[in-house]
């Protein structure tokens, strides 16, 4: 499986293969937060996993927009930080 990082470092990268994931099959990508979003969608739709560390708040309307992509999907979307309302 393929999967991908927004907004993470270099010492959470080594982690994540720490814990066994194939870093062959794996994109990290630096993304300013003006774009964060925008990105994040496209991920959403060309990985099975995405993992994120947004380093802001999405409002409301745009948690709603990406967490249905996701389960149109039906991938996994993990966040390094709370996402408040995202399990709702």
């Amino acid at each position: 499986k393929w999967s991908a990082g927004i907004g993470l470092g270099e010492p959470a990268v080594s982690s994540i293969a720490d814990l066994g994931v194939d870093l062959d099959h794996f994109v990290n990508l630096a993304t300013p937060g003006e774009d964060w979003l925008r990105v994040a969608s496209i991920l959403i739709e060309s990985f099975d996993i995405v993992l994120v560390d947004p380093g802001f708040l999405p409002s409301p309307s745009e948690r709603a927009r990406l967490l249905a992509k996701v389960r149109e999907r039906r991938m996994s979307l993990i966040s390094l930080r709370p996402l408040t309302g995202s399990t709702e």
